[in-house]
């Protein structure tokens, strides 16, 4: 396996790591500011059909960009800020915003990450390389699910902000640290 392919895996599953801590008690969190359960479904959807949507767009222009290296670490850190944002909304029209800009922001990083990933596979091992991804993503939502509840439980939604914001940053500061083996691909 490629240093690449375990550098953009643990990126990626840091990022996992991080929403997942929250992701599972997202309809509390939403009544805690004052919103309801249509309220969580909306801000959630907000987020999934920009994120959707915009990635079909903005695709093509940042593969015109050719800052691909550039998009991914810098895209990582937006959406370690996003994450601290949460703990500074005081209301539904807030969260939405928030929702807005952090399907923005995946809308912008995913592509990239897959694209990065797709090049550095190694055809002989792909499955091994891909499964890197898909199993450890799997289990970082499983262990976020779990850590997130004992946080709230102990920190309140504070907390998880503070973790979900710190491991997207992470990950950002890893592929900084990483970035010129990225940019001389892409």
């Amino acid at each position: 396996m490629r240093r690449e392919i375990a550098v953009l895996a643990f990126a990626a599953v840091l990022s996992y790591l991080a929403e997942a801590l929250y992701s599972p008690f997202y309809a509390v969190y939403v009544e805690n500011i004052g919103g309801g359960i249509v309220d969580a479904g909306i801000a959630w959807g907000i987020y999934m059909i920009v994120l959707g949507t915009m990635a079909l767009i903005v695709a093509r222009f940042v593969d015109r960009l050719k800052r691909h290296a550039w998009i991914l670490y810098t895209g990582f850190f937006i959406a370690s800020m996003l994450s601290f944002s949460y703990l500074f909304i005081t209301n539904i029209w807030e969260l939405f915003l928030v929702q807005f800009l952090m399907g923005l922001t995946w809308a912008a990083v995913n592509p990239v990450w897959d694209a990065y990933y797709s090049l550095f596979i190694n055809k002989r091992s792909a499955a091994t390389d891909w499964s890197l991804f898909e199993g450890g993503s799997r289990i970082a939502n499983g262990i976020g699910a779990i850590l997130g509840g004992t946080i709230i439980s102990l920190f309140g939604f504070k907390g998880i902000f503070v973790l979900a914001g710190s491991l997207n940053l992470l990950a950002s500061i890893l592929l900084f640290l990483k970035r010129k083996p990225l940019s001389l691909v892409y």
